[in-house]
């Protein structure tokens, strides 16, 4: 009896194993947009499709309207990370979904994420930075920081979260894998995923690290994104590159365009 228990328990395991590291990544307009990534562990033997609907059926995966494959793969930091890009979304909607591998019948728990408002109403923001822990993360005392500052998250359910930068210590797969699963308590108890806003600090050694973990919308990781009806504009600036030339040249015209109409100018960027 043990054994059989032992082994339903390990086959379970598994089957949920085969995706993981889930998150939200806001990196377009987040009334219609969101898109959602986790790690593919067991590419070999399929990779999983995302279906969803604003019903909530549970991991009845038929029953969810909509389906589709990611629209970007990354083996960046050892890992097989799939972007799935919803749009045509509806503002200020709730969005049910599960993973499913079509080759092994595998799916996901239920997940959720809310997109914003696209009309003035009042936003909440999270923003902070330098996660990283100096060692190896699971014992080192500070790691405990990041841990409750994920939970803390989970609990106040904010529209975004403002990361600017400096995840990891050493930006090793090693310490993602740890990164990316204490994430996971940011996750509410309903199941709700609450969207990132990610930005470069000195310790992403890589260039590429953010663009290839958060699917940012540049490889260079400087972007803008404007929430609610040109309520806010936030930008996010890459510190670890010039600050002359490209990247302040599309500043400037995008401060020119877009300034006047909009209520309040973000800036994050790592220092």
């Amino acid at each position: 009896m043990k054994i059989i228990t032992l082994l339903l328990i390990f086959v379970t395991l598994s089957a949920s194993a085969q995706t993981e590291k889930y998150r939200l990544i806001l990196n377009d307009d987040p009334a219609t947009t969101g898109t959602v990534a986790w790690n593919q562990t067991a590419a070999s033997i399929g990779t999983a499709t995302i279906y969803y609907g604003t019903e909530d059926f549970g991991d009845d995966w038929a029953s969810y309207p909509s389906s589709q494959t990611s629209d970007r793969t990354s083996a960046a930091q050892g890992m097989n990370t799939q972007f799935a890009r919803l749009k045509n979304l509806v503002p200020n909607t709730a969005y049910y979904f599960v993973l499913r591998n079509p080759l092994t019948n595998i799916i996901s728990t239920r997940y959720f994420f809310k997109t914003l408002p696209n009309d003035q109403s009042r936003l909440s923001f999270v923003a902070g930075g330098d996660s990283r822990t100096d060692g190896t993360p699971d014992v080192i005392a500070n790691r405990q920081a990041r841990l409750n500052a994920n939970i803390t998250v989970s609990k106040l359910k904010p529209h975004a979260v403002l990361f600017g930068g400096d995840f990891t210590f050493g930006d090793t797969p090693n310490e993602w894998d740890y990164w990316l699963n204490d994430w996971q308590l940011t996750i509410s108890e309903e199941g709700q995923l609450f969207g990132i806003v990610a930005a470069r600090g000195n310790h992403e050694y890589v260039p590429s690290t953010v663009y290839d973990l958060f699917d940012v919308p540049s490889a260079d990781a400087y972007y803008a994104m404007t929430f609610g009806n040109d309520l806010v504009r936030i930008y996010t600036l890459n510190s670890e590159i010039s600050v002359a030339g490209d990247q302040a040249e599309w500043l400037k015209n995008d401060l020119e365009m877009n300034s006047s109409k909009n209520c309040w100018t973000f800036a994050q960027y790592h220092t």
